[in-house]
């Protein structure tokens, strides 16, 4: 971590380097190469976790005109199996999104469809949503935005519902004038991120703040036919689309 990197520097100056107590007390110290190393190294856990379902909370704030408006909160049950995965609004089956054996779909429920992105929108989606690694979507590049970010830092450890987290921070950009600041909560048993929050940015200004948390998970066996479309009710978007 960049931060850090003075007290490298002072620890030769006084001529500690042999021992320093601070390296030995602080888990967080280290380069940014060592932290990317170390973030990269909870998130392969994603790869072996085992079939699990729960909910999923998002609250967005909004900030118009620097007032911020009463936050919208939405709940969704989430299943993932492997590669498979997917989230389902409690009030709707409205843009529920799956991804399945034969691919990644949007379901449109007043018109009855699942809507499938080209091969770009695909991996747009992959890494809006945080979706579980396959063969050809690995880990570093769902959470690229995270790993290859210079502003990458762990900031702490802590315990969510019981659960020990490595804390994270980290810049990522929004369009061409905006930024994300993310802090997020990462399981240290799986990877999985318990708690998102981003404070979003256009061109200095605030303009909203995202919480996603994850609740009541629970590790069992899960029907594949929750992961399964129906191919005649499929319609594929046009290969100029973008999110």
């Amino acid at each position: 971590m960049k931060h850090l990197s003075w007290l490298f520097a002072l620890g030769l100056v006084a001529g500690v380097v042999a021992s320093p107590v601070w390296a030995q007390q602080d888990p967080l110290a280290g380069t940014v190469a060592e932290t990317r190393a170390r973030v990269l190294a909870i998130l392969k856990r994603l790869e072996t976790v085992g079939p699990f379902h729960g909910t999923s909370v998002t609250t967005v704030t909004g900030v118009v005109e620097g007032e911020s408006k009463p936050p919208v909160t939405a709940t969704s049950r989430i299943w993932q199996k492997g590669p498979y995965y997917r989230l389902e609004p409690v009030k709707s089956k409205e843009g529920t999104l799956i991804k399945g054996p034969s691919g990644f779909y949007l379901y449109q429920e007043r018109a009855d469809i699942y809507v499938q992105p080209p091969d770009f929108g695909r991996e747009a989606m992959f890494q809006e949503f945080k979706l579980p690694p396959d063969a050809s979507t690995g880990v570093e590049r769902i959470w690229s935005d995270m790993l290859d970010s210079p502003a990458l830092k762990i900031i702490g450890t802590d315990v969510l519902d019981g659960k020990p987290v490595t804390v994270v921070t980290y810049t990522a950009s929004l369009y061409v004038v905006g930024q994300n600041d993310v802090k997020c909560w990462l399981w240290n048993d799986n990877g999985l991120a318990l708690k998102t929050e981003e404070k979003s940015s256009l061109s200095g200004a605030a303009v909203g703040t995202k919480v996603t948390e994850l609740h009541e998970l629970v590790f069992e066996d899960i029907p594949d036919s929750l992961f399964a479309v129906p191919p005649e009710k499929v319609q594929k978007l046009p290969e100029n689309w973008h999110p």
